[in-house]
């Protein structure tokens, strides 16, 4: 009879490997398989690939019952259930703050209402990553789940950030003179990133497509993976952390703004938080990938709820200042001067100090 290794994982300590041949074969030199237990006879080499038959490494206490099926399992629902619910929640939030955006867009005159809706579209796109992982995977749900994770994800901080890169061009430098910047500039700058998120991903596709399968055969839940899935993940996790100080350089360049249109504080909160979900989160991804309920967790939960925590920090002060404080939103003449004065203060004191 033929065997098929069905799969194999190996550790630090161990390699398991799992075969499958049919129970009944036309081969009358077969072993018949039949119900009830049935004692195995296997042989290995300790270190080539030769195999010793008669040697200590062969053996035949082993006894196994070929008719005993294991079934593969579900994930546990309260998993479910919770990714659900901080989804939910988060895409009930982040349709509020479009609504708002629109109803009352001279409160976001200085951030761009239309960035404000593109960083609204990228959250609701990492959502929808976690909605598609709830049913069983399989290589159509597990390669979408990939894409909505990482074009969401270059979506919300893309827009994000060349939006504080404008307002630094405009009025960052120390040439008292304010710079026009085309919105087309920046569609530029947003475009190169999805380019080079889009290739990676296709690479990833390509080559190594995510299919459904057990993570380890003590845990029999089906899971998104490749064959090399912790190097595309590492590299995955990686640039998306160097993406990130570059927001952490936009934000010590806006630091000393006009508070009306300075986003610094609240942006290096939502990177601080995203990074840490990095730092904390991957390596225990990776140390833990053999059991499905954490790769689960961290795929849903992990990417949802620091995702909402991020949509928050950036909309909810406008919202408080719509709704509870209800102060009316700085004119543009009175924010200009204001930037512009402290820009001459500035200046005068570094010239004063030269002196």
């Amino acid at each position: 009879a033929v065997f098929f290794l069905n799969s194999s994982v190996t550790t630090s300590s161990s390699s398991l490997f799992s075969f499958k041949r049919r129970l009944k074969t036309s081969d009358s030199w077969d072993k018949v398989i039949h119900p009830g237990d049935i004692r195995i006879i296997y042989a290995y080499h300790p270190y080539t690939n030769q195999l010793v038959y008669h040697g200590p490494t062969r053996s035949s206490s082993s006894v196994i019952s070929f008719y005993t099926v294991l079934s593969p399992r579900s994930l546990p629902l309260v998993l479910k259930i919770l990714a659900i619910v901080i989804a939910s929640i988060g895409v009930i939030w982040s349709i509020f703050i479009s609504i708002v955006i629109h109803a009352y867009s001279e409160y976001f005159r200085y951030r761009d209402p239309l960035f404000c809706q593109l960083i609204i579209l990228g959250s609701l796109v990492c959502y929808a990553s976690v909605f598609v992982r709830i049913p069983e995977p399989n290589s159509v749900l597990c390669t979408v789940n990939i894409w909505f994770i990482g074009l969401g994800y270059i979506l919300i901080f893309g827009c994000l950030f060349v939006s504080m890169w404008r307002l630094w061009r405009i009025v960052g430098y120390k040439k008292l003179k304010i710079r026009a910047v085309k919105r087309s500039v920046l569609f530029r700058a947003l475009a190169f990133f999805f380019i080079i998120e889009i290739i990676y991903l296709s690479l990833w596709t390509a080559l190594d497509m995510q299919k459904s399968g057990f993570p380890s055969m003590r845990s029999l839940i089906y899971v998104c993976k490749s064959k090399n899935d912790k190097i595309w993940w590492s590299v995955f996790v990686s640039y998306k952390a160097l993406f990130l100080s570059f927001g952490i350089f936009l934000s010590i360049k806006t630091r000393n703004f006009a508070v009306q249109f300075n986003d610094s504080k609240r942006v290096s909160l939502t990177i601080y938080i995203m990074m840490l979900a990095l730092i904390i989160l991957a390596p225990l991804g990776f140390a833990l990938s053999s059991y499905a309920e954490v790769t689960f967790t961290f795929r849903t939960v992990g990417l949802a709820l620091p995702i909402l925590v991020v949509m928050g920090l950036l909309f909810g002060g406008d919202v408080f200042r719509i709704f509870i404080s209800k102060k009316p939103p700085q004119s543009a003449k009175s924010v200009s001067m204001t930037q512009i004065t402290k820009r001459s203060e500035a200046t005068d004191s570094e010239l004063t100090q030269n002196a």
